[in-house]
């Protein structure tokens, strides 16, 4: 494998299945183990912050295993490791649902449904509820129904598990070999308090962000794909970053994703953040949120969130 050169924050992942045989090699007794997920840093290179417990995670989860099983945390994780989710999951992944072709987005229409050639029940009841138009052309993939959402982890997992106490409810779509994972927390409820940041947190990690975090992305958009928007451009769009991309300010970032109503928004905007805005107009800005939020601030989150 290689790094890009000048990489300064490199970890090795290690992650998969294992084949437990209990009869004959090869045989029906043959059985897939799901195996925990480990992360080595490179040693010299600067590492993560560490903000989470994978041992709080299992207090809910016991094995949390995303991604059909190969990427695997638990209590086994230990409460110092680096999680394997943040090796992908970072500030520049977005949604790629809007990526699907028209022609994969008509074969699987096509197809009986329950297939592998076509879509599931669930996706297109899922479908349905979202009002997407399962026969508009062209370019199905981009109607505005069809959600934009990070992929960043801090601010994917604060928007799930906030479920329906927000106010529009995570949703995403992601575009895997032209067959759409669809990810619907309408109807979830948080088992616990939502104020308790230590639930899943490290204490005293939270009420700050680092100098030089990166803007989350939203959603990816070149000068060319806004001039003639096509699936096309869209999948280009995303083997970079653009002036154009829908971003939002770190701060920001962790707060909007549960409390994303009008009203909380525009207290983060009227103190200097910037929530789905263009990325040439976020990277600029300066965020004050740390004068009432910050560490010993009158409404630091160790304060309110407990």
């Amino acid at each position: 494998m290689e790094f890009p050169a000048g990489a300064k924050m490199r970890s090795v992942t290690l992650q998969g299945y294992f084949t437990q045989s209990l009869g004959a090699a090869g045989s029906a007794d043959d059985v897939a183990r799901h195996a925990i997920s480990v992360v080595k840093s490179v040693t010299g290179d600067a590492v993560r912050r560490k903000v989470v417990d994978a041992t709080k995670c299992a207090s809910c989860h016991e094995w949390f295993e995303g991604h059909g099983g190969n990427r695997v945390i638990g209590r086994e994780t230990g409460s110092n490791a680096e999680l394997v989710c943040v090796t992908c999951h970072v500030p520049n992944m977005a949604t790629s649902g809007h990526t699907i072709t028209d022609a994969q987005w008509s074969a699987r229409n096509a197809a009986a449904v329950n297939t592998s050639a076509g879509w599931s029940s669930d996706q297109l009841r899922i479908f349905g509820e979202w009002g997407v138009d399962m026969l508009l052309t062209p370019n199905t993939a981009l109607q505005p129904n069809m959600p934009r959402v990070t992929n960043n982890f801090k601010d994917m997992i604060h928007g799930i598990h906030a479920g329906r106490d927000r106010v529009v409810p995570f949703k995403d779509a992601r575009n895997f070999r032209g067959n759409a994972t669809l990810l619907d927390f309408r109807r979830m409820d948080f088992p616990g308090n939502l104020n308790n940041c230590q639930g899943c947190h490290v204490a005293n990690t939270y009420s700050n962000v680092p100098a030089k975090a990166l803007l989350t992305n939203h959603y990816f958009r070149s000068d060319a794909f806004l001039l003639a928007p096509d699936i096309a451009g869209a999948t280009s769009s995303m083997l970079q970053t653009n002036p154009q991309d829908v971003t939002t300010t770190p701060f920001a970032g962790a707060c909007v994703s549960c409390h994303d109503a009008t009203a909380a928004k525009s207290h983060m905007e009227l103190n200097g953040a910037k929530v789905n805005r263009n990325r040439s107009e976020a990277v600029t800005a300066i965020e004050a949120c740390a004068v009432c939020h910050g560490p010993g601030a009158t409404w630091d989150p160790v304060v309110v969130h407990k």
